[in-house]
């Protein structure tokens, strides 16, 4: 494929995309982008509904012409590290995340989240909320179907709410560098609320962590202070 000095490709007499023209581009075209189907591409060979809109920011979506038959909600989306430091940004932003109904895939990696409550990800399979600021499993969104969660480097503190993940399929729990992994006893209370989870914090689940003698027994246990 050649260019001329002036930009044109030769052989399309296509001008290369820029930033400006974006969005005038989604309102021309409705055909989705091919997918590369070659060997070492890596990439899904059948197109997602919203493959033409995969380089596109959440926010500027609403700025193009878009119809929902273009824009059928992806499978796999990564909105991390979006910077939501005004709340009007979070307030829009879980207006989006509301939107994704059929997305599986989904990572939200460092964008200041406090509370989620108010968002369902009904198809959603693995969910990644690393560097957050949850303060307790109350505050995720409702996911009926999850079976990984990854809610590493975040505030909680306990387990309370834990027991609504155990009505699903949850099969991985990451809850590493929270203040509730000190909890006595930890391992096993996770576990005997997650009778299905197989993983915790990278960890499989252990023949020790299927007896929680002390917690069938709260009368023998003792306390632990963590100064």
């Amino acid at each position: 494929m050649s260019e001329s000095s002036s930009g044109v490709n030769t052989l399309t007499g296509s001008f290369p995309k820029s930033h400006s023209s974006q969005c005038s581009d989604l309102r021309v075209t409705r055909t989705p982008l091919s997918v590369d189907q070659s060997p070492d591409s890596g990439l899904v060979a059948t197109p997602l509904p919203s493959s033409r809109f995969r380089f596109v920011s959440w926010h500027r979506l609403e700025q193009c012409d878009v119809t929902g038959d273009q824009l059928t909600c992806p499978r796999e989306l990564n909105l991390s590290y979006q910077n939501l430091g005004d709340p009007f940004q979070k307030e829009n932003f879980l207006r989006i995340l509301r939107r994704l109904i059929r997305v599986e895939n989904l990572q939200l990696v460092d964008n200041s989240l406090t509370n989620l409550s108010s968002v369902r990800l009904p198809r959603c399979r693995m969910l990644n909320l690393q560097r957050n600021h949850l303060l307790c499993l109350r505050q995720l969104p409702k996911l009926p179907a999850v079976e990984h969660l990854s809610l590493s480097e975040n505030a909680i503190g306990s387990l309370g709410g834990l027991g609504a993940l155990g009505i699903g399929p949850l099969r991985s729990l990451n809850l590493s560098r929270n203040p509730v992994t000190f909890t006595q006893d930890y391992r096993a209370r996770v576990f005997l609320c997650l009778p299905k989870l197989e993983i915790l914090d990278g960890i499989p689940k252990l023949p020790e962590d299927s007896l929680p003698t002390r917690l069938q027994f709260p009368e023998t246990t003792r306390m632990c202070n963590i100064l």
